[in-house]
């Protein structure tokens, strides 16, 4: 009997222990079977999956970092679903002083957005690493998908070694062409207190309230003319002061003469073909013609006369108080994240006021247009420090993917919680999330300093107010017409030359001549005909015209993108 109880015992043991090794393996199995369902969809298929790692610490800086609290809302977000530690630098990359000291002081974080060309990052101060094409795939593989759908990106960026090694991330824009369009913003009310006929063409409301407005066609150089004179002589506000002007510009060109220019057939951004050379608009003879024009408002004090030397947010301070019947500002200014600029700020501090949207004034020769915001989908510069090594750079990776893919992070890292940073204009996750009058970027929140850079679809969607979204569509209509949306004639898109090295060396005095030449133009503090030889011979002492020539024998733009 002993002896059959041991025996009953040996074949349990033996069923039950092929019972355990049957379960575990169906469970290796389907975990087998798991893995090679999402090995596809790269490292970062399951977010969550980065707290089984060991934390990594990682220092950054990107957009609105100047102000950033250590402990910033977003940054503690991010430091929980990634199981990172976040050191996110002080630094304001709109400044161009405080990106130099922190890259000549050594202080450059692991990475970050950086508004530094990649190939002067990598090639000519070498402060950077290179990144691996098969890395981007693996631990970015949204990122290498999105770089997939645009080609050109990879094309860019790719070093001059290899295919397959890239000398920065980009960030990117799938509606670069058309994304903000350059307009003029005219007060309405001004207009119609002073019985001014709108223009000619269609004209459509863009909100529910009846306070934004849009025209097909802008008003004819002339009428413009005329216009900010009656702005800034006829006391368009009724309160018995004279205390209005016409137009506002300021010390930046790109939020003041750009479309101005378009009515003389300019681009300020992009070069133009002269004769098969690439030249650009400040010297060419047209250029002579709308410095004249700007210097006779200006004289006649239909300009801020501070212009020249009014920083740009003090000047929609102005706007917003109510001094001002035109400024030029983006089609995106009407978006959620731009109310504390032109025309959101003036319409929420004036309930009184209108506005008008227009495409720039029509020139003496019909000519009216404004510049491409960007000419290609790459947005940035996503830089990674020369002493990163791989298996840091593959968090980093991770980092960038989720920043700029994870469907719930891209609402959140720009807009924070719902009823404490912003609300919905609408319907839920239907309508644009609209901030908080109280909620900063970066600061506290860190708000908008992550992902601002990569904007998808659903980053889109989620700042695309009722009225920007009709405004854009509107927009993409004849005023993003070839004739009317300038873009280059040649751009060195995939560094075949030496233009930016060259670039690099002679900009900052050729931006000094060309600039102090403007405004002491238009403020009429010399003769434009008479100094117009002595500025073309700086100018070219200075070696534009050397620089230049080394694009003559690159193909065109429209080639390149044709492509």
């Amino acid at each position: 009997m002993l002896k059959n109880k041991g025996f009953k015992k040996l074949v349990c043991f033996i069923i039950v222990s092929a019972m355990i090794m049957v379960f575990l393996m169906g469970c290796n199995k389907s975990g087998d079977e798991k893995n090679e369902d999402t090995k596809t969809e790269g490292k970062m298929t399951d977010d969550k999956d980065s707290n089984k790692k060991e934390k990594m610490k990682i220092s950054f800086v990107s957009l609105n970092c100047g102000n950033i609290d250590q402990d910033a809302w977003a940054i503690l977000k991010l430091e929980e679903e990634l199981n990172i530690d976040l050191d996110v630098k002080k630094v304001n990359i709109q400044d161009g002083d405080q990106i130099n000291l922190m890259l000549s002081s050594g202080e450059m974080p692991d990475c970050g957005w950086i508004s530094r060309n990649a190939y002067d990052m990598y090639y000519v101060q070498e402060l950077t690493r290179s990144v691996p094409v098969s890395m981007v795939r693996e631990y970015s593989p949204r990122l290498a998908a999105f770089y997939d759908k645009y080609p050109i990106i990879w094309k860019i960026f790719k070093t001059k070694e290899s295919d397959e090694e890239l000398m920065s991330l980009s960030g990117f824009d799938p509606s670069f062409l058309l994304q903000s369009i350059r307009c003029m913003y005219y007060r309405l009310d001004w207009l119609e207190n002073l019985g001014i006929d709108l223009p000619e063409g269609e004209i459509i409301q863009l909100d529910d309230d009846g306070r934004i407005f849009a025209s097909k066609y802008g008003y004819p150089l002339d009428d413009f003319e005329d216009i900010m004179r009656r702005f800034t002589e006829d006391d368009p506000d009724g309160n018995n002061e004279n205390d209005t002007y016409g137009y506002s510009a300021n010390k930046e060109v790109s939020h003041s003469w750009i479309n101005l220019m378009g009515a003389f057939g300019l681009s300020w951004y992009w070069n133009h073909n002269v004769d098969g050379k690439v030249r650009p608009a400040y010297v060419l003879e047209d250029y002579k013609d709308f410095l004249k024009f700007a210097n006779r408002i200006y004289e006649k004090g239909y300009i801020d006369p501070e212009a020249f030397v009014l920083d740009m947010h003090i000047a929609w301070d102005k706007i917003t108080n109510g001094m001002f019947g035109c400024f030029q500002n983006g089609v995106s200014s009407l978006s959620s994240w731009a109310q504390n600029r032109p025309p959101l700020s003036l319409l929420s501090v004036d309930g009184d006021s209108k506005v008008l949207m227009t495409p720039g004034p029509i020139g003496p020769e019909g000519k009216w247009g404004s510049d491409m915001y960007r000419i290609t989908p790459q947005k940035n510069y996503f830089h990674i420090r020369k002493d990163v090594d791989d298996e840091k750079l593959k968090r980093i990776l991770e980092f960038v993917d989720f920043c700029g893919f994870d469907e719930e992070a891209q609402l959140y890292l720009r807009y924070g919680e719902e009823g404490v940073h912003f609300d919905w204009e609408g319907e839920p996750y239907k309508s644009a999330a609209v901030l908080k009058e109280d909620t900063e970027l970066g600061g506290k929140t860190g708000l908008v300093v992550f992902n601002d850079y990569m904007n998808t679809g659903v980053t889109n969607k989620y700042q695309m107010t009722a009225a920007w979204q009709k405004a854009s569509e509107f927009s993409w209509g004849i005023w993003a017409e070839p004739e009317h949306l300038f873009k280059p004639y040649k751009a060195d898109l995939f560094y075949e030359t030496k233009f930016e090295e060259e670039r690099k060396k002679y900009n900052n005095a050729i931006k000094a001549i060309r600039d102090e030449f403007m405004a002491q133009a238009i403020v009429g503090e010399i003769d434009i005909d008479a100094e117009w030889d002595s500025y073309i011979k700086k100018l070219e002492k200075a070696k534009l015209f050397e620089m230049l020539s080394l694009l003559d024998d690159i193909d065109t733009y429209e080639n390149m993108m044709s492509e």
